[in-house]
């Protein structure tokens, strides 16, 4: 997709802005709690708890002969030299009948990936039939409060038990198959083998999710294709992981296998133990058995003592030497009566496989228990944080009534979203030498002083404390123009008023859902029996054939006779539509007559605003509601010019994003000039660099044509900034020469009890020295916050398709490339 392309060009995924309030995802256990189904003990009575683990191992075959490989290198950056052909692959599950499969592929080919799908295949369908067994009395429940709503005509009750049945049922069906950091290796070696096709014929077409060359999930029906380490705050060794919810009976001895030393099947009869130079891996540049002493030699020869070398590399005990683990090595050939390589090979992979299997049993019962939650309905553990985010607000009691984020309309949606560029990383990219370089010389010249050290700061949990420390934008939001002189009519385009007495109509009063024309993501019609109906409100009674319309009149822009008294009714002339206010009322009152000329409507009832105003004022009930439901920012000033705007932002009485043009004084130019405040979006050419960067783009090739960069300036015109940043423009000197528009919100902290739970979970993790659980808290905290920005339009679709539909994806405009996946699927 061209990054330089405008909004109408965006057709390559849908905006469907249909309406409504978002409603953020919601796990099985709390729409369980929705319809009145308290699952007590979810572990035991909800999620599904069976997993399969499964370990390839690969053989690396050269490509190229070492003389074509030198020649190449010559020709062009990159070259592929060797590629993974799966040899040996083993399965363990905690599907009873279903422990464990092994198979090595003798022939070369790719049979022996299909048996593996055959046996997840027959592992799933035994695994459903055992969760059926296991939730039968949740099944039960859901069948008689489908029979209580069917007797009591309760059409969505019905409907609702559906979806959510369906949705327990696919969940089900789905058995995950969890690899250790396999998207990466694992799964590209099996596509490139022909997983995907042997899916297909066993199971259905699958579906990715493909981020690079990784493949971060492959489902099917009945498989779900998944990488644990996805969900450990970063990369880390199997060992680490083993250590952290692994049972330490279980781990055994780290073993080794020569990799290197096999280059094709006829390897796997060798009969004895290759030598211990064989284990030399060409990928690491060294000996895989020697690779921890190695490092724990390093770090002694840098002046640590041992203790402080182990708690370095995170050992318990000083590891072994190389020879020492090529002896464990030959012990364990000799003591399983190994007769071929091949043996070996299996031992190898079960080894990994089996305490894997129960280090992720343990980890899935960690967040069942903790969190009500199986952590595998994500694909990753960036996924779960929002969820996770929103449930934290539902247990702090502020997700009442859906108040807090609605679905922006299209014109807020692509002011916010194009205005998220990042921004300029101004570290380490440069080369500053200690006692040579000067500081700020271009601006103190042979004055500059000289640098006698050098700092690098990370800030620790940044994004965290934005959750967590900063308010957020709460409620629905209302647009301020320029054009409009910045006054407040409406809230996301519609009527303030209208929104909030038909969210008393539906809360309150009728206690169902109202169809809306107001709803917020800009539908301007209801739906009735496959229908449109122009109308603010309508309400269907179960088991009815007609409705109720309800329609809410402005005063002034319906000529409201009680509003206008007597004489300004007869006489005036309204101050849109050129007619008298009588006129212009006859209108509003025959337009309130043609519902009945549908066959869809029953009833039209009618509110004005000033009755409604007269109920916010003289009921207490009706202005609790509506000011706990937060519709709009706060009012500060009905009508204020440019300059006043500027004046409340400064305040911190108007809160949100302000469109404006805005510059640095060229009196401070000298104060910014090592770091320019502002950001922008400019294309840049060689022409534009300094004479030491054009000549680094001019030797490698870089900025032949100018491409679209982020740069730091010192102006820019119609930026979006948040208030908060523009008041710290504003108080360092920068000027603001135009007010373009402001969106504003109402201003609250929502979130700073998940900012506690996950520093506490952090420092509850550093005193027991558990790293993983360290980093996992460090990536829940940093994912709910950047999950948010994640542009989802911009990412590739993947499909595996047969031969015969090839041809008409390649002629499409948005394809971008291809690659074999098996013998019949591209």
């Amino acid at each position: 997709m061209d990054p330089e392309a405008g909004i109408d060009d965006y057709k390559a995924y849908k905006r469907n802005f249909k309406g409504g309030i978002y409603k953020p995802y919601k796990m099985l256990v709390d729409q369980f709690t929705e319809i009145g189904i308290v699952v007590i003990d979810p572990e035991q009575q909800l999620f599904n708890p069976f997993i399969l683990v499964f370990d390839i191992e690969s053989l690396l075959q050269r490509l190229h002969s070492p003389e074509d490989e030198e020649e190449g290198e010559s020709l062009r950056n990159t070259m592929f030299t060797h590629r993974h052909k799966p040899v040996s692959v083993s399965v363990c599950s905690n599907v009873p009948g279903f422990r464990c499969c092994d198979l090595v592929n003798f022939a070369g080919t790719s049979r022996f990936i299909e048996v593996s799908v055959e046996f997840m295949v027959a592992a799933s369908e035994e695994a459903e039939r055992l969760c059926h067994e296991k939730a039968h009395s949740l099944y039960q429940t859901l069948e008689n409060i489908t029979s209580d709503a069917l007797v009591n005509q309760k059409q969505w009750m019905v409907n609702k038990v559906a979806r959510l049945r369906k949705q327990l049922d696919r969940y089900y069906k789905q058995l995950r198959c969890l690899t250790y950091n396999g998207s990466s290796y694992d799964l590209v070696a099996l596509v490139r083998e022909g997983l995907c096709y042997y899916l297909k014929k066993h199971d259905s077409t699958p579906m990715a999710v493909k981020l690079g060359n990784r493949y971060i999930l492959i489902s099917t029906e009945k498989l779900r294709f998944l990488d644990v380490i996805q969900f450990c705050g970063g990369k880390t060794s199997l060992r680490n992981f083993l250590r952290t919810w692994g049972d330490s009976t279980l781990h055994g001895e780290k073993l080794f296998f020569p990799y290197s030393s096999l280059t094709n099947t006829e390897d796997l009869f060798r009969e004895e133990l290759p030598a211990y130079d064989e284990f030399y891996s060409d990928l690491c540049g060294l000996n895989v058995l020697e690779e921890e002493w190695i490092k724990f030699e390093r770090l002694l020869t840098v002046g640590l003592t041992e203790n402080e070398a182990l708690a370095e590399l995170k050992l318990h005990e000083r590891p072994r030497t190389g020879r020492e683990h090529y002896e464990i090595l030959w012990r364990i050939w000799e003591e399983n009566n190994c007769e071929y390589l091949y043996q070996f090979l299996l031992i190898y992979n079960k080894s990994d496989v089996e305490p894997l299997m129960h280090a992720v049993i343990n980890m899935m019962k960690h967040w069942m228990n903790e969190e009500q939650i199986d952590p595998f309905c994500k694909a990753t553990l960036s996924g779960l944080a929002f969820p996770l985010l929103m449930r934290n607000l539902a247990k702090a009691g502020l997700d009442k009534d859906t108040n807090f984020f609605c679905l922006l309309d299209r014109e807020c949606y692509d002011l916010i979203s194009d205005s998220i560029h990042g921004g300029i990383s101004h570290s380490f990219n440069r080369l500053e030498f200690r006692g040579y370089s000067k500081i700020k010389e271009h601006r103190y010249g042979p004055d500059a002083k000289t640098m006698k050290s050098v700092y690098a700061f990370d800030a620790n949990g940044l994004y965290s404390g934005c959750i967590g420390e900063f308010d957020q934008c709460l409620g629905y939001y209302a647009h301020r123009k320029r054009e409009t002189n910045f006054r407040i009519r409406t809230v996301n385009g519609k009527n303030k008023l209208a929104l909030a007495w038909l969210m008393w109509l539906s809360k309150v009063v009728l206690q169902q859902y109202v169809r809306t024309m107001l709803c917020l993501g800009g539908e301007r019609v209801c739906v009735v029996n496959g229908r449109r109906l122009f109308a603010d409100g309508f309400v269907m009674d179960p088991g009815e054939t007609q409705g109720t319309v309800y329609l809410f009149h402005e005063c002034e822009i319906h000529s409201c006779p009680t509003c206008l008294g007597e004489e300004k009714f007869e006489n005036d002339l309204h101050p849109l539509k050129k007619i008298s206010h009588r006129q212009n009322y006859q209108e509003t009152k025959d337009y309130e007559q043609l519902y009945y000329k549908n066959k869809d409507v029953k009833e039209v009832r009618v509110m004005w605003s000033h009755q409604f105003k007269q109920m916010i004022r003289e009921d207490p009930t009706v202005r609790g509601f509506v000011e706990s439901i937060m519709l709009g920012p706060p009012e500060v000033e009905r009508e204020v010019t440019e300059q006043r705007v500027v004046e409340l932002i400064r305040a911190k009485k108007l809160f949100g994003f302000a469109e404006v043009d805005i510059r640095v004084p060229e009196t401070l130019y000298d104060y910014f000039a090592e770091w320019p405040p502002l950001f922008a979006k400019q294309k840049l050419g060689a022409e534009d660099l300094d004479p030491r960067q054009k000549a680094f783009a001019e030797k490698h090739g870089l900025l032949k044509t100018p491409n679209l960069n982020l740069v730091s300036v010192m102006e820019a015109k119609k930026t979006v900034i948040h208030t908060d940043l523009l008041i710290w423009y504003l108080e360092h000197g920068l000027e603001v020469t135009r007010v373009h528009s402001l969106t504003q919100w109402r201003c609250g902290n929502a979130f700073g009890g998940w900012l506690n739970k996950i520093v506490v979970g952090r420092r509850e993790a550093a005193i027991t020295g558990d790293v993983l659980k360290d980093l996992t808290n460090k990536l829940l905290a940093n994912s709910s916050y950047g999950y948010a920005l994640l542009n989802l339009a911009k990412r590739p679709k993947v499909k595996f398709v047969e031969d015969k539909k090839l041809d008409k994806l390649m002629k499409s405009r948005y394809f971008r490339k291809m690659q074999q996946a098996g013998p019949s699927v591209a």
